[in-house]
């Protein structure tokens, strides 16, 4: 039997779930992520995670730009207070190529990988043909792409200008909680925008805002839009998991 763990690391909360093989063990748990999260933070509580479970492998899901598990942009995790607040310069330096899944793997002595958040989600949903879009709605938005089942490499869309800010601040969290029926306007909008640059025949929205779309909104675009209500993204994290030796 393989027991791990799958964590999705947030910049609102950060939710994990332990795996017997294919089958969950309990319930999904979350707790609030700290705000700034420094590299320690998140070192601090995945280590206790894991240890009181007893894991044998760990899979994470990082908010931000990461390569081979080495953190290139920590996005909101390095924000004060979330998307749109302030950034602790000192913070980000120290998420600047900052290598979590070898440290990860040094600390815990079990197998690690570390994957951004969206490529976590889109190994979660029904993407074996076809090219599929998935935006995760949640303190920002993630993106990734996936083309007969391959992931693609594409780069980070939350962080870049979309009009006057970015497109974290007109569909993130902050923005549905001041005015919900314009952040919907506005993912409307930004699913018309992103399905032209990508091309794409499917979209899925997951994320914890998903939840808080019909699907309906979408049917005048001509292609599927599939809202995840369950979590891919733990769901993804233990595939990849699994997948690896």
């Amino acid at each position: 039997m393989s027991d791990g763990l799958v964590v999705d690391v947030g910049a609102t909360s950060i939710k994990w779930q332990s795996f017997r093989n294919e089958l969950p063990v309990g319930p999904a748990r979350r707790r609030r992520t700290p705000r700034p999260c420094t590299p320690i933070d998140l070192l601090e509580i995945l280590e206790e995670r894991v240890r009181s479970r007893h894991a044998e492998s760990l899979a994470v899901g990082f908010p931000g730009d990461v390569v081979e598990g080495v953190i290139f942009d920590p996005a909101n995790l390095a924000r004060v207070d979330g998307p749109g607040s302030t950034t602790s310069t000192d913070v980000l330096a120290q998420w600047d190529r900052f290598p979590l899944e070898a440290e990860l793997h040094r600390r815990l002595q079990i197998p690690v990988v570390v994957v951004n958040d969206a490529r976590a989600a889109a190994l979660g949903c029904d993407v074996a043909q076809g090219r599929h879009l998935i935006l995760t709605l949640g303190t920002g938005l993630g993106v990734a792409m996936v083309i007969d089942g391959v992931v693609q490499k594409i780069d980070d869309v939350g962080g870049t200008s979309f009009g006057s800010s970015t497109f974290d601040e007109h569909v993130g969290e902050r923005a549905r909680a001041a005015n919900e029926r314009r952040w919907l306007a506005d993912v409307v909008v930004v699913i018309q925008q992103l399905r032209e640059t990508f091309a794409t025949t499917t979209i899925h929205l997951a994320g914890g805002n998903a939840r808080r779309i019909s699907g309906q909104e979408f049917a005048w675009l001509g292609l599927p839009v599939v809202v995840e209500r369950e979590n891919p993204a733990l769901r993804g994290l233990n595939r990849l998991r699994l997948s690896r030796p």
